[in-house]
């Protein structure tokens, strides 16, 4: 299984890189708003400022306990099946990437914390 993680983030960093995938900054969405949780993470709906539009913001669990080697391999394949139907009207489309450190995720679990309270 981890020669398979290897070879799964080998594909997105050579993806990347290619420009197929473009990276997205986090500070570029506002408003984000948790409306589910799963096994392997969450998704937000957000606010794209640059965009101008609402989309669905999809985040992996960083997490040993939570099998983030299954993880990341789940939101690969997924990845892959959506990229290749992505001309179809009826599919979310997928338009980038983003990874943020530990910091800024706690940060926002933090503040969604005080402001709930």
């Amino acid at each position: 299984m981890v020669e398979h993680s290897e070879n799964q983030r080998k594909w997105l960093h050579a993806a990347i890189v290619a420009g197929h995938i473009i990276s997205i900054p986090f500070a570029t969405f506002d408003q984000a708003e948790i409306v589910a949780r799963g096994a392997f993470g969450e998704v937000s709906r957000a606010y794209w400022k640059s965009a101008e539009k609402t989309v669905a913001l999809k985040s992996l669990y960083n997490n040993p306990v939570m099998g983030t080697e299954g993880s990341f391999e789940e939101f690969v394949k997924e990845l892959k099946l959506i990229r290749s139907v992505d001309f179809h009207d009826n599919v979310i489309r997928f338009y980038g990437i983003q990874q943020h450190t530990d910091i800024l995720c706690t940060q926002r679990f933090t503040l969604k914390k005080y402001i709930s309270a």
